[in-house]
């Protein structure tokens, strides 16, 4: 399974889990180098995933905007 994380917080995240790994904190994980195939990188920073996980501010509406007219689409 793999974990999304920030795109600005991604190479903290290889690394972090490159640690976990080498610790034996991951079943099934042995190499190091495996890292980058369980964590993927997200298409928002940090500061914009907070900014859209806010209801009601300018960023968070505009997301629901457009993912309800991607969403509708399909549908339609």
């Amino acid at each position: 399974m793999q974990i999304e994380v920030p795109s600005d917080k991604y190479d903290a995240a290889i690394a972090t889990m490159g640690e976990k790994i080498k610790r034996g904190q991951v079943n099934g994980v042995t190499d190091p180098a495996e890292a980058k195939n369980i964590v993927r990188k997200g298409h928002f920073t940090y500061e914009q995933a907070k900014n859209i996980a806010k209801a009601g501010t300018v960023k968070s509406l505009t997301y629901d905007a457009v993912n309800g007219v991607i969403i509708a689409s399909s549908a339609f």
